[in-house]
């Protein structure tokens, strides 16, 4: 998924687990009216997207293989940003910035009772208690309804990232060696 702006360098957006490219909101048109070549990318078994992977270097390799040529910047929200660093760390000095926003792989601890209530939700009430652990504030039955018909064509391809990233409340990636050896700022 791109948006076309200027000739600037290229920003990468990742999303996050469970989210997809609409996730990024407006910040894909204000990137490219900033003169920027702006790529969303959906994670391997989210939105759009035809990658499917069980592991996060799997989705490494996968989104590596589809970015633009050159330098360009990361942007990546929770396991976005955990794959924005193991790509940074694959790109060297391609990546002139990397920017993480409340990224995975970072402590020990993850809200496993979160992952697990999105993954078994069959009802939009259920979801609902699931996104309330996150103090996802209101949100509308008819949003819920949606949300839940799009988790349900999309659960197989959350749940192979979702058990790559934590398991019983454990995180099951580490990036804070990562972080150390980057070059990029």
């Amino acid at each position: 998924h791109r948006v076309h702006g200027g000739r600037g360098m290229p920003v990468v957006l990742l999303h996050g687990l469970f989210d997809d490219h609409r996730g990024w909101r407006d910040v894909p048109r204000r990137l490219a009216a900033a003169g920027h070549e702006v790529m969303v990318v959906d994670l391997p078994g989210h939105g759009a997207s035809t990658m499917q992977a069980q592991t996060l270097e799997a989705a490494v390799d996968q989104i590596a293989a589809i970015l633009p040529e050159g330098r360009l910047y990361l942007i990546g929200h929770s396991l976005g940003a955990a794959i924005a660093t193991r790509l940074a760390l694959r790109l060297g000095d391609r990546v002139e910035h990397l920017v993480l926003s409340a990224p995975a792989g970072l402590g020990p601890r993850i809200n496993s009772d979160f992952i697990d209530g999105v993954l078994a939700a069959e009802t939009p009430a259920a979801l609902a208690r699931a996104l309330a652990l996150l103090d996802a504030g209101p949100i509308s039955a008819m949003a819920l309804t949606q949300e839940l018909d799009r988790l349900r064509k999309l659960r197989s391809g959350y749940a192979a990232l979702a058990a790559a990233a934590a398991r019983d409340g454990f995180q099951q990636i580490d990036i804070t060696a990562d972080l150390a050896r980057l070059a990029c700022t």
